[in-house]
């Protein structure tokens, strides 16, 4: 128990760390994400929890918000995450060779698709679409419209690191 409690401790300090940045803005409104691969990005973290069959993971569930010309350069994340876009555009690059795809939500008479992501190409996500990232994936994902995005991501992670790691030597945009 005291081990589950030290471990939680610790991702609540971690997710502080990374949503932490000059400025505080209060939770509801989200804070600024101060990384050297992001710009324009807050975070709002919504709940978390340690599942007792999840060895030693956390479950996260955060929203963030990225202003227009905004996003997160090359970066990783130490789990895996279910990532859905609940306004604006979302334009998402993979840049490693890991097996994954995006599910486009159904429209009007067109029922919901899956589709493949192939490394280097860019996919642009709308409301409705989602994905499920598998961990130390690296990836890119930037808003390309003129009005802010806004996606939820929920994940089970590792504790014991950043949420959101920066990884360097990889194109950017």
């Amino acid at each position: 128990m005291r081990r589950s409690i030290f471990i939680l401790a610790s991702f609540v300090l971690g997710l502080g760390f990374i949503a932490s940045g000059p400025a505080r803005a209060s939770a509801q409104e989200g804070q600024p994400l101060d990384l050297p691969c992001t710009t324009g990005v807050t975070v709002q973290p919504l709940g978390q929890g340690m599942p007792t069959d999840a060895s030693g993971q956390v479950l996260v569930l955060v929203r963030i918000t990225i202003a227009p010309g905004g996003g997160f350069a090359a970066h990783t994340h130490p789990g895996t995450l279910v990532v859905s876009i609940e306004s604006g555009t979302f334009e998402l690059t993979q840049l490693n060779d890991m097996p994954m795809d995006v599910m486009r939500a159904a429209s009007g008479s067109t029922p919901a698709a899956s589709e493949a992501m192939t490394k280097g190409v860019p996919v642009t996500l709308n409301p409705g679409d989602w994905f499920v990232e598998p961990k130390d994936m690296v990836h890119q994902a930037f808003n390309r419209g003129t009005e802010p995005t806004v996606v939820v991501l929920a994940g089970l992670v590792d504790p014991t690191l950043p949420l959101v790691e920066c990884v360097s030597g990889t194109p950017t945009s």
